[in-house]
């Protein structure tokens, strides 16, 4: 079966990730998240900040998208604890924040946040900046995965080192014992010398 021109599927990209929206506005979390999984990210919403921090710390999503203005606990505390955990610390934060105002931003950066997003949201932007943090806390990983590699392998070169050398110490130990076995006692007589020395009296005569 043909697929009509324009009816094209969602668009899944390969550097698709969890993404956590946070937003006390039901319209807007739905808006947020429809338009993130159309991109093939797994999406999880939150309708608080207590939620927010909950739900990342359960799941450890690769992108949080975090609204400012929000009851109780905003966006401004949520970041701030999530950057001072070092299980979340890592995890990209993008405010969505309908505040332009300088002071604003540079609380929000003072607060951890790594990028922003302003309201109304651009669908154009959303999906790029999203992708990008997506794909620089991929590339975290892995690079987090390979230093956890290379330190195994670190400390299994480090053990094979102190194996081999404590199999060397006993080798040498052993090779020590049988050679003071082979060598005659210090004082014994020399019985052999001592034979050989009188044979050759005897072929004097």
């Amino acid at each position: 079966m043909q697929r009509a021109m324009g009816d094209d599927p969602p668009v899944v990209d390969s550097r698709a990730g969890r993404i956590l929206v946070v937003d006390d506005e039901p319209n807007n979390r739905q808006l947020l998240g429809d338009l993130l999984e159309a991109q093939g990210h797994k999406v999880t919403l939150a309708e608080d900040g207590q939620q927010a921090l909950d739900l990342a710390f359960a799941d450890l999503p690769d992108v949080v998208l975090l609204d400012v203005m929000m009851p109780g606990m905003n966006g401004y505390e949520v970041c701030r604890r999530l950057k001072a955990d070092s299980r979340t610390a890592p995890i990209p934060i993008l405010m969505v924040t309908s505040l332009a105002d300088r002071a604003d931003r540079i609380r929000g950066v003072a607060s951890g946040a790594d990028d922003f997003l302003t309201k109304p949201i651009d669908r154009e932007e959303l999906v790029l900046r999203v992708r990008n943090s997506v794909y620089r806390k991929h590339l975290y990983d892995e690079l987090q995965c390979k230093y956890r590699e290379l330190r195994a392998m670190a400390e299994l070169r480090q053990s094979l080192t102190h194996l081999i050398d404590a199999d060397t110490e006993t080798m040498a130990d052993l090779l020590g014992q049988r050679l003071q076995q082979e060598r005659p006692a210090e004082g014994m007589p020399d019985t052999e010398g001592a034979s050989r020395q009188e044979g050759s009296e005897h072929g004097a005569h």
